[in-house]
């Protein structure tokens, strides 16, 4: 079986031999990270003790444990939240024949509502009884080439 990672927004800073970041001061208080003299950080944790070297980031996943992770393997793994761009794009930017999910933001009843249309006709016309506010392109049908069915 095959699985893909879950789009979770984490925290990390990346380790430098002989500083002992702030971002971590409860776990040294608690006795779960500390620094040897060889300029390495130790961090216990569930699996057992890690070792952190100057180059590793140290991640806070998303129940609050710390836990190092091999700068190669965090640069292929992680990508800067904010660089991490929304796919939802403004209504006025909606084209016609276009089958897409679309979304109605209200900020004075603090309601979000979607659905999925097909835009046949002129941007005025399209949702009698509806107002979009933004719109997203639809991903491509499954095919036996990219997962779907045989």
């Amino acid at each position: 079986m095959k699985f893909r990672k879950k789009p979770v927004v984490i925290e990390a800073f990346q380790y430098h031999t002989g500083e002992q970041d702030g971002r971590v001061a409860a776990e040294v208080v608690a006795g779960d990270v500390s620094y040897p003299e060889d300029g390495t950080m130790l961090i216990r944790t569930l699996e057992g003790e890690m070792i952190a070297r100057p180059g590793d980031w140290i991640i806070r996943g998303v129940k609050g444990e710390v836990y190092p992770c091999r700068g190669d393997i965090f640069a292929l793994t992680y990508d800067g939240a904010e660089k991490v761009a929304s796919p939802w794009r403004p209504i006025e930017s909606c084209g016609e024949g276009v089958m897409a999910l679309f979304m109605n933001y209200n900020e004075t009843d603090v309601s979000l509502v979607c659905w999925v249309d097909w835009v046949a006709g002129g941007s005025g016309m399209m949702f009698p009884r509806r107002r979009p506010t933004h719109w997203m392109p639809l991903p491509a049908a499954p095919t036996a080439e990219n997962g779907g069915a045989k």
